[in-house]
């Protein structure tokens, strides 16, 4: 049961982990497009790749749990 909870947590930190991405490639092209500021656009893209980075790092920790 412990396996599961742990394969369960895996998928669900990599599915939000992806879609921290997502969000950050979004800002990136709204700023690319002209539709937010620098100021606008470094505040949301930093929180989003920080975001993605501890997301990235749950999903590492639960490979360690599986003993992979």
């Amino acid at each position: 049961m412990l396996r599961r909870g742990r394969q369960r947590l895996a998928r669900i930190c990599a599915a939000v982990r992806l879609e921290a991405e997502a969000q950050s490639e979004e800002v990136s092209e709204r700023f690319c497009d002209g539709e937010i500021g620098v100021a606008d656009f470094e505040d949301q893209f930093q929180r989003l790749r920080r975001l993605y980075h501890q997301r990235q790092a749950c999903v590492e920790l639960s490979g360690v749990w599986q003993g992979r």
